[in-house]
Parts: C-alpha cells; sequence; structure tokens
C-alpha cells in the first residue's frame, strides 16, 4: 500500500446484534474485507480483534460495536 491508500481508508461501523461478545470462526469474514483473529480486548462500546485486510493484504485491528451502543452518537463517538 501506498499513503494515498490510507487517505482512502475511512472507519467501517459493524453493529454485534448477540448481547454476548462475539466469538468468530477462524477466518470470519466482516464487511466482506476483513477476516477476523483472535480477541485483542474487551471495553463498553465492543470487542476488538487481530484481523487481515484481505484489499490491502495487512494485519489490522477490527472494532465490532455492541448491539447495545447504537445510534448516531454513538457512531460518531466511534469514528
Amino acid at each position: 500500500p501506498t499513503p494515498a491508500d490510507y487517505d482512502r481508508l475511512s472507519p467501517t461501523v459493524v453493529r454485534d446484534t448477540r448481547a454476548e461478545p462475539p466469538v468468530p470462526a477462524p477466518r470470519a469474514d466482516v464487511a466482506g474485507r476483513y477476516e477476523l483473529g483472535e480477541i485483542l480486548g474487551e471495553g463498553g462500546m465492543g470487542v476488538v480483534y487481530a484481523a487481515r485486510d484481505t484489499v490491502l493484504n495487512r494485519r489490522v485491528a477490527v472494532k465490532l460495536l455492541r448491539a447495545a451502543v447504537s445510534g448516531p452518537e454513538a457512531d460518531a463517538r466511534f469514528r
């Protein structure tokens, strides 16, 4: 990837609709782009996973927001 690639990236909000933190199967797909790995951490807003960006072929962190955290204010806070 080049620096121009990073300018085109923006947060993608993906909401977890389950009450408990999701435990994905290995290589679970999110937004047609990210393969989720292990859980890195949890907090009040969601769960953070190690992942691989299949478009740029690099390691990233993906945060899935909890279902209880919803609405435009929560999305803006996340971004």
